[in-house]
């Protein structure tokens, strides 16, 4: 599987409970190793994490400028399928804040509007069990 190619923008879907929301990324992907800047509904956050050759992806998020109070950190463990990393989302201290969350490359929003609507018509509501992925 070809990481390389995905750096760049990249749109975003979540779920929390009954609120949905969608975000707007950018991200730098070398030698599995992700890194990236992006907002949302609840603000500014950064990412950090890891798609490994299995295309398995394990990602951190931080608000760096929330608008509302958020946790310190959100954990998202997901599979990339070639078209979207599709997942779920945790907050660590507090487990039952979960949620699934869906992201792709993309270069405008009426791409991520589609992609989220067809994601979420195909399981995007279905769970991935949150695990520890081991650090190669």
């Amino acid at each position: 599987m070809t990481i390389e190619p995905m750096s760049g923008h990249w749109s975003g879907w979540w779920r929390q409970g009954l609120r949905e929301g969608h975000e707007f990324l950018s991200l730098a992907i070398a030698g599995g190793t992700l890194q990236g800047s992006g907002q949302d509904e609840d603000g500014a956050f950064a990412l950090t994490g890891q798609i490994y050759a299995d295309g398995t992806a394990s990602i951190t998020k931080h608000y760096t400028l929330p608008n509302i109070p958020t946790p310190p950190s959100l954990a998202y463990l997901g599979q990339w399928n070639g078209r979207v990393i599709r997942g779920s989302w945790v907050d660590e201290r507090s487990p039952g804040n979960y949620g699934p969350f869906l992201l792709w490359p993309s270069q405008d929003t009426r791409q991520a509007e589609t992609v989220a609507r067809r994601e979420a018509g195909t399981g995007a509501e279905e769970l991935v069990p949150v695990r520890k992925v081991p650090r190669t």
